[in-house]
């Protein structure tokens, strides 16, 4: 089990820079295959409020 937070955002060159703030939850099944959790919220006036996330990860 595994947890994070990080701040991330996109700056497109023809619009308003997009920023957000998240943290989430890894669960790691076996050495190939995980599950996240994750929240986050928007700190820019063009991000989403809030959020929440479900994910999986596979290695191949």
């Amino acid at each position: 089990m595994g947890s994070y937070i990080e701040f991330f955002g996109l700056a497109p060159e023809k619009d308003k820079a997009n920023h957000s703030f998240d943290g989430g939850l890894t669960y790691l099944i076996n050495n190939n295959f995980m599950l996240d959790l994750s929240s986050g919220i928007g700190i820019t006036d063009n991000a989403p409020d809030h959020y929440v996330a479900l994910g999986f990860s596979f290695r191949i």
